[in-house]
């Protein structure tokens, strides 16, 4: 039933659907009552045009599950008054991410096919319903019915919901940090889309987001983007602009990561215009943390806090704790960036307890990482270096290569051995070009050239430091003009380190060009250089002048 076709059903019923869909409550009740055909036939066509409506209109998927109410009520159906149940879970968790009202609705479902011994049915409502007892954090519970639910479904070669189930359960498993069984089970569900031949069209994009979110954790960003756009392209064709913004989110996570912040804005402000045209205020909150995530990589602490101060009831309320952890560690970062610090493990603490809670090892391992840089902070280098160590075994462990990075980097910033700080960040580096992410390729860069000064090599020093700047320039220039000084805030070092190497080389000209290339060139913020030039009156008249060396 879940699979009829608008192609395949019979005129009358789906002009008569539409014509409930559209009426107010006593109108559909008349039409009902004059309807002198099959009942359950008329249910599935409304199932089915729930089923579209969820991907486009939200409130419509709601009509249409009042409309199946009535409709079961007035035949005394109890198969309909379980569609009626599911068509509104479906809207609830899905649409609205109201997933309590929605776990409500279908154990419901779930109970009165069960009631009336329909194994099958039963099976087929446990798909919706897995996923939402994900979003509230009862995972081992959600795995658990989907493996019972898989087995019924193969058993009687249900293959189309088969699959729907294999993805949801493959998303779980992303949820919980475990992107080797979520990319297996997403290979499986593509081989049954294969199999489905045009009937595994309509499914298929929605198998190629989840991929692309596997793939970018794994680092493959490159097929992370390909399949996003791909979804992307196949979403928006089938006219699905509500699933097409999930993907433009998967394109903008992936934007920046690669430091094209820009771009991850603009995709993510078209989202979020998408879900909000649609009544969609959950998806709109989700992207709002994406968004937060993108200003905190531009320094703009003080915008993270505003959008912390007015998600985090909202999931709160919900009990979401998976999307609360994520904004309590986002405060954290930020916090720390303000040099709050005892604000900042204060929230770090309670992102650690959500992440465990909810069995998300990985991000426990993130909330470490963050641990580790606020230490480093503060002055405490030995428990940094073990935390950021115990994070990094644990990324790699998980097959994090991104996480594994941050995490290595930060080791070697709190390592106390020279030449151990220099392995770890040549080992970083290595990572971060392979993977292609220029902002820890920078931090690297930055950290090898400190270490080389610190131990007299003036001419790798300045080697090292020179290709960071290049980095940070590059990443700079891609900005909007509003980001720029945030973001270049705490970059001006670099600069500085370089002037003093070519001054103290007798480089003059070299000092002059990296003080004019520095990012408060003018500005009077750039103390380092105002002092590395304090000494040198040559290069202050050649400064004045405009002449060169």
């Amino acid at each position: 039933m879940t699979d009829i076709r608008r192609s395949e059903v019979p005129p009358v019923l789906a002009t008569l659907a539409d014509q409930l869909v559209a009426a107010d409550p006593h109108t559909a009740h008349n039409l009902i009552a004059g309807f002198q055909g099959s009942a359950f036939d008329l249910a599935g066509t409304l199932k089915a045009r729930a089923d579209h409506l969820l991907r486009v209109d939200v409130q419509g998927s709601l009509r249409c599950a009042a409309v199946l109410e009535l409709l079961a009520n007035s035949s005394d159906d109890r198969r309909i008054a379980a569609l009626a149940a599911l068509v509104a879970a479906n809207a609830h968790s899905i649409g609205l991410g109201d997933y309590h009202t929605a776990l409500s609705l279908y154990d419901h479902g779930v109970a009165l096919y069960q009631q009336l011994g329909l194994a099958i049915e039963s099976a087929q409502a446990q798909i919706g319903r897995i996923w939402t007892l994900a979003c509230l954090g009862r995972h081992e519970e959600a795995l658990a019915a989907g493996a019972s639910s898989a087995a019924i479904l193969r058993a009687h070669a249900q293959w189309k919901p088969l699959a729907t189930l294999t993805m949801n359960l493959s998303a779980i498993h992303g949820r919980l940090g475990h992107d080797a069984e979520t990319l297996a089970l997403l290979d499986s569900a593509l081989a049954i889309c294969d199999d489905l031949g045009p009937d595994g069209d309509s499914l298929r994009p929605l198998v190629e987001q989840n991929r692309a979110i596997v793939l970018r954790n794994l680092g493959d960003f490159a097929q992370a983007e390909s399949a996003s756009q791909r979804a992307y392209d196949l979403l928006s064709s089938a006219g699905q602009p509500v699933e097409a913004a999930r993907a433009l989110r998967n394109l903008a996570a992936i934007a920046l990561l690669l430091g094209r912040y820009n771009e991850a804005l603009r995709l993510l402000d078209r989202a979020r215009e998408r879900f909000e045209h649609d009544g969609r205020a959950y998806d709109a909150l989700v992207v709002a943390i994406e968004i937060s995530e993108c200003l905190l990589r531009l320094r703009r602490f003080s915008d993270v806090l505003t959008t912390r101060d007015r998600v985090r009831e909202r999931f709160t309320t919900q009990a979401q704790g998976y999307e609360l952890a994520q904004v309590c560690l986002q405060a954290a970062a930020a916090l720390a960036g303000l040099q709050r610090y005892a604000e900042a493990l204060d929230e770090l603490n309670t992102a650690r307890e959500l992440f465990a809670a909810a069995g998300t090892t990985a991000l426990v391992g993130a909330c470490e990482l963050e641990r580790a840089t606020i230490l480093i902070a503060l002055g405490d280098r030995t428990n940094a270096y073990i935390t950021a160590e115990s994070s990094m075994v644990l990324f790699r462990e998980h097959g994090l290569p991104l996480g594994e990075t941050r995490a290595g980097i930060t080791a070697a910033l709190a390592a106390d051995d020279p030449e151990l700080a220099r392995a770890l960040a040549n080992e970083a580096l290595a990572a971060a070009n392979l993977l292609g992410v220029p902002e820890l390729a920078y931090q690297c860069r930055l950290l090898l050239g400190r270490i080389a000064r610190a131990a007299g090599d003036q001419r790798a020093a300045r080697d090292q430091l020179d290709q960071a700047v290049e980095l940070i320039e590059r990443l700079r220039g891609s900005l909007m003009v509003e980001f720029r000084p945030g973001y270049v805030e705490d970059k001006q070092g670099a600069y500085d380190e370089l002037i003093a190497l070519c001054l103290a080389a007798g480089d003059a000209a070299g000092a002059l060009a990296y003080a004019e290339r520095a990012p408060f060139a003018g500005t009077g913020r750039s103390a380092g250089a105002t002092g590395a030039f304090a000494g040198s009156a040559p290069l202050r008249r050649r400064s004045r002048t405009g002449g060169r060396p």
